[in-house]
């Protein structure tokens, strides 16, 4: 639930109906005038999840869509009650029915993806240890719901499966396959455990901003360009307050892209923002790398970022 671009509640559909409006009988009663008593129902079956509106006054929308009869909600979607109140849809994510795998089609060998990232590089330690070239030529990020990202100096993007891409030359693809009963599942470690970092943001447009990143081994990244340090803030200011209301790690800190790029530049100059959010995100990537820090603690999945850092200090 959104008010202004801020999240408040997040309200979990599951098997039951989620009812919506002004009486007290609703699953989710809305103090809001221009919300009828029973304004519409939202709940989960075989075909998805669907929206019913039931006979309000001032209607229901799905992407500004009046909605009739039931409409299927996707993530992302945003649901309007009445003139003002909104939701957004936000899947939780589901485990792959299989075991993902990378196959490194040079070589003739395939590595299970049991852990939320997988190195390709010359560095001691990789998944894939390279003869030569960059020590993290290539990683691998491994989301819950088994879409995996490809993450290279150039940026990130999702892999299709089966997909064939190449990394120094080399073909890989990365793979689900059915679950063999010979392979033990191994536990993923808790992911703020793998980047040990401390992150401290001041927002002061007399004194200047400054985000300052630093490791255990005493590596220090200063970030000081404006924009970056505004992202960096709202990352941060949302891994807080969802460490703090125990959202599981698993949807913890995930900020939506279009709320971020209002946070950085304003609602007034959405309109072909995306590109320069890439680059933004690629160039405070950059100053991750280069102060010795891993870069990927910023990660991205379709629509969404989020900053997995341990201790996150606002001032």
């Amino acid at each position: 639930m959104l008010r202004g671009d801020v999240v408040v509640r997040v309200i979990p559909v599951d098997g039951g109906p989620v009812t919506l409006g002004r009486d007290l009988g609703n699953r989710v009663v809305l103090v809001d005038g221009s919300v009828s008593g029973h304004h519409a129902v939202v709940q989960c079956g075989p075909d998805g999840m669907l929206v019913r509106d039931l006979g309000s006054t001032n209607g229901t929308f799905v992407n500004e869509t009046a909605v009739e009869g039931s409409t299927r909600l996707q993530h992302g979607d945003e649901l309007r009650l009445g003139p003002d109140l909104r939701l957004r849809v936000r899947a939780a994510p589901s485990q792959p029915s299989g075991v993902l795998v990378l196959r490194d089609l040079s070589a003739g060998t395939v590595h299970l993806l049991e852990d939320d990232r997988f190195v390709i590089g010359s560095a001691e330690g990789a998944g894939v240890r390279l003869s030569e070239g960059p020590a993290r030529a290539a990683t691998l990020l491994v989301h819950a719901d088994g879409e995996v990202w490809l993450g290279t100096e150039d940026g990130d993007r999702p892999l299709a499966p089966g997909e064939t891409f190449e990394i120094a030359g080399a073909p890989f693809a990365v793979e689900l396959l059915a679950q063999d009963t010979s392979l033990v599942p191994t536990a993923r470690p808790a992911l703020a455990a793998r980047y040990p970092y401390t992150l401290t943001v001041t927002l002061d447009a007399a004194a200047g901003s400054l985000a300052v990143v630093t490791d255990p081994q005493g590596a220090t990244c200063r970030i000081d360009a404006d924009q970056r340090v505004v992202l960096l803030w709202l990352l941060a200011k949302q891994r807080r307050d969802d460490r703090a209301a125990r959202v599981v790690p698993a949807l913890a800190g995930w900020c939506h892209d279009e709320d971020l790029m209002v946070g950085v530049w304003g609602r007034e100059v959405l309109q072909g923002a995306a590109s320069r959010y890439s680059v933004l995100l690629h160039r405070v990537r950059k100053d991750f790398e280069a102060a010795g820090l891993d870069p990927w603690c910023l990660e991205k999945r379709r629509g969404a970022t989020r900053l997995l850092i341990d201790d996150v200090r606002l001032a």
